[in-house]
């Protein structure tokens, strides 16, 4: 722990006074978004999903079979907190597969627009969410690859690239 003057020097002159109690209101806006789809969703669909992906414009959700029948109201909370950043929010339908590792979406609330841009190290990917590969966590390995494993002037060849990020990435930051 602290030790004991470091304690008495961080409480001097706090002194906890009895007050009376005070109600303090908290808006929607300012809950976390899992908080406000738990008091939205019923008691069979909890606990309400808590995370997502963000590609470009678009909000990429995994729901859970409980979560599905409730999936525009997700869709919508979501929208509605994420805006401007956010413009369409998708659940993924499906596994991963096919030539160009993609998947099939169901659109939950939003823009049907699946054109998006993503900035990755000052690298800017635009693409059809829906007609290729991207997984934004790859991030970190991708940067790991090219400052670990490319020299500089190398040939890289990727044949998984998906949208090409680490071989675009590799040819400007390596040459």
């Amino acid at each position: 722990g602290l030790p004991p003057d470091v304690l008495t020097a961080l409480s001097g002159g706090y002194a906890a006074l009895p007050a009376s109690p005070v109600t303090v209101t908290v808006a929607a806006r300012d809950m976390p978004l899992s908080r406000v789809l738990s008091s939205l969703l019923p008691a069979s669909a909890l606990p309400a999903p808590s995370s997502y992906e963000q590609v470009g414009h678009v909000a990429h959700v995994n729901l859970r079979r409980e979560h599905k029948a409730h999936g525009r109201l997700i869709g919508e909370v979501m929208l509605d907190r994420l805006r401007p950043a956010i413009r369409t929010v998708v659940d993924k339908v499906g596994t991963v597969g096919g030539p160009y590792r993609t998947y099939e979406t169901d659109l939950l609330a939003g823009d049907d627009d699946y054109d998006v841009t993503v900035t990755e190290h000052g690298t800017s990917l635009s693409f059809d969410l829906r007609r290729v590969y991207w997984c934004t966590r790859l991030e970190g390995e991708r940067t790991r690859t090219i400052r670990e494993e490319f020299g500089d002037g190398e040939t890289v060849a990727d044949a998984f690239c998906g949208v090409g990020a680490l071989c675009i990435r590799a040819a400007l930051e390596r040459g």
